[in-house]
């Protein structure tokens, strides 16, 4: 592409960022999600520009780990060797002894029910490395669960017929809201439609995700948790059903997308650990597809990144925030850190080690 007409068509991305972000409830045309969409399409299609700042892998001079919130540590410690862990007063040596013990313990329940290899096919499918499938999984079951528990976890033990129902009616309130008309029909990745219900709604504040879950769960009798493997808000799914489809057919999978308002499967596939794989995948593409034509910036190349992105949500958001402050970088957290940390065991696991089928 000319450089004149890449430094217009950039142009008019921010101009579209900044009409997203300034508006809660938007109101403007709808045309503006296709455009976006045709940004993403483009990079992911193009591959790493010349014009992109590139986030370099690992920790950089960030020698010790970003706080980390008290609830996650108290988890950590009941989940591992409790004594031991509450003993070191240090979060970065908390840290790097709950990665020594846990990691490889966590790696080796992934590998016996065959999802390491399943994540490092992802990965191809994908054209990710499989770092950004395992760190969010890693991070969580480290800091937030128990990977013993989460693998066997089953949605038909937590949850009624009626919790279904009344989640789902919940959602078509939102699909049916007169402020988000017109958002379904778009011609776009689920994505774009997502972000569309979210930034349109009245009863959203700001668009965000984690408005959404504040609103959400009211209704919801099972509270705030995530769920299953990769500790995921199951309502989030639908919005990279679309992109798990096709990027998994060719490995002859059947994986379809589904109604958003149909709020049971996606708390099936929470608990169908070899999908969800595909899903954690899909969210790791399109945080790096966003921060390239969003933020105009590669992330691909640093995992703790992806796993950030995962964890605290609003990938649009942040990165809007770094193509607005050009010249920053973006910026892990504990649980990005710990996963950059511990990036070259993961990756010596993967390499040494036989992996099961």
């Amino acid at each position: 592409m000319h450089i004149r007409v890449k430094q217009a068509y950039h142009f008019i991305l921010q101009s579209v960022a900044l009409v997203l972000m300034a508006t809660p409830v938007f109101a403007s045309s709808l045309s503006v999600y296709d455009d976006l969409n045709q940004a993403f399409h483009s990079n992911s299609q193009q591959g790493t520009s010349g014009s992109l700042r590139v986030a370099a892998k690992g920790n950089g001079l960030q020698a010790a780990i970003p706080a980390i919130p008290r609830l996650a540590q108290a988890r950590a410690a009941v989940t591992g060797d409790l004594p031991a862990l509450l003993s070191l007063a240090k979060e970065t040596e908390f840290a790097l002894a709950l990665g020594k013990s846990k990691i490889p313990q966590i790696l080796d329940a992934l590998n016996e029910q065959g999802l390491l290899a399943e994540a490092v096919k992802l990965a191809e499918a994908f054209q990710i490395h499989p770092l950004h499938i395992l760190g969010p999984i890693i991070g969580e079951n480290s800091f937030n669960g128990a990977i013993d528990k989460t693998i066997q976890d089953s949605f038909a033990k937590m949850f009624t017929e009626k919790d279904f129902r009344v989640m789902s009616s919940r959602m078509q309130m939102i699909v049916d809201d007169p402020q988000t008309q017109g958002c379904m029909n778009l011609q776009t990745l689920n994505y774009w439609k997502w972000r569309c219900l979210l930034h349109r709604s009245s009863y959203l504040a700001n668009g965000s995700n984690r408005d959404f879950i504040w609103w959400f769960y009211q209704i919801s009798n099972k509270g705030k948790g995530t769920f299953g493997l990769g500790q995921v808000q199951p309502f989030l799914l639908w919005s990279v059903s679309d992109i798990v489809a096709e990027k998994t057919a060719p490995l002859g999978y059947n994986y379809k997308t589904y109604s958003l308002t149909d709020m049971k499967e996606p708390f099936k596939i929470v608990f169908r650990n070899k999908e969800m794989l595909a899903y954690i995948a899909a969210m790791a593409y399109v945080s790096i597809q966003v921060y390239k034509s969003v933020g105009q910036i590669d992330i691909s190349q640093n995992a703790g990144l992806t796993t950030t992105l995962y964890n605290v949500g609003d990938e649009y958001q942040r990165a809007y925030y770094f193509l607005k402050k050009n010249g920053s970088a973006p910026e892990v957290n504990y649980m990005g850190w710990y996963i950059n940390h511990f990036e070259n065991e993961i990756q010596n696991y993967l390499e040494t080690k036989e992996l099961k089928y």
